[in-house]
């Protein structure tokens, strides 16, 4: 059996066309270790990477979802331990790009 593997450099103008149009987080007000859920619009085909800021604080768990053919994309994540109490921006960003569509997430104690 063979692999093989491509890494594809998307140009800053590929990124700003590819990038997710809208997030949002249901619920929106949640707890340390919670599930929630992350969804929004996109480029059917593309691969979306999701992350948690607070601050200068940036929090991801490795969690990209694929778009669908309709355009829309949608994950399940568990809040990982280090996203703690406070105002959080929950981003989604297409793998390989810096620019990112975002939402606002409340962590209550």
């Amino acid at each position: 059996a063979t692999s093989s593997s491509t890494t594809t450099t998307l140009s800053p103008l590929e990124c700003s066309t590819y990038t997710p149009t809208s997030v949002g987080v249901t619920p929106p007000n949640t707890n340390p270790g919670a599930s929630i859920t992350v969804s929004g619009t996109g480029t059917a085909g593309t691969t979306v990477k999701i992350t948690f800021k607070k601050g200068a604080t940036i929090v991801g768990n490795n969690t990209t979802t694929p778009v669908a053919p309709g355009g829309t994309f949608s994950v399940g994540i568990t809040l990982p331990p280090s996203v703690g109490v406070g105002l959080w921006d929950v981003r989604a960003n297409l793998v390989g790009c810096a620019t990112f569509a975002t939402t606002l997430m409340q962590v209550d104690p």
